[in-house]
């Protein structure tokens, strides 16, 4: 696995690719298929208070192609913590442990940033997801976020992790 920072420009047939073969997901979300306007919104949505440059984008390689995307914001709710705003992995490429890489190499560039807590929110229609996250170390705490995302009305849990060597 590659993993570096993406570009939106040089990087955009690649993610259009990855957001087709990872639908599945994209429809659980927000109830429509994947289109040319979400490789904008992953570069430009930002968490409160913060704002595009807050955002950096990375991608893991493999088979030629790219296989995840990882969407971090430095600085917030607090200023030593990440948030997670993405992780997401190709259908075909799930259940091999890619996930469980493209996090560890997310909570690097983290630590590298000088983060002390990693956080994300995850859906509670997605029960996998919150097992995945609970393995990898995650607590949740806060639940019943009311969230909307595209059609889709959800509730989610706030889940956090400390990250050493910060």
């Amino acid at each position: 696995m590659t993993f570096r920072a993406l570009d939106r420009a040089r990087d955009r047939a690649a993610l259009a690719d990855l957001f087709d073969r990872a639908a599945d997901y994209i429809a659980l979300e927000r109830g429509v298929p994947p289109d040319d306007a979400m490789i904008d919104e992953l570069f430009d949505d930002a968490p409160p208070g913060l704002g595009p440059e807050d955002v950096a984008v990375y991608g893991a390689f493999g088979a030629g192609r790219l296989q995840a995307v990882s969407a971090l914001a430095f600085g917030w709710p607090e200023p030593d913590d990440a948030y997670l705003g993405l992780l997401l992995v190709a259908a075909e490429a799930r259940g091999a442990g890619l996930g469980a890489r493209v996090l560890a190499a997310s909570e690097e560039v983290c630590r590298g940033n000088g983060m002390r807590r990693f956080l994300l929110a995850v859906l509670d229609a997605n029960p996998r997801a919150r097992a995945f996250w609970e393995l990898a170390g995650f607590e949740a705490v806060i639940e019943g976020i009311p969230v909307q995302m595209g059609l889709r009305d959800h509730t989610a849990a706030r889940m956090m992790k400390r990250l050493g060597g910060a």
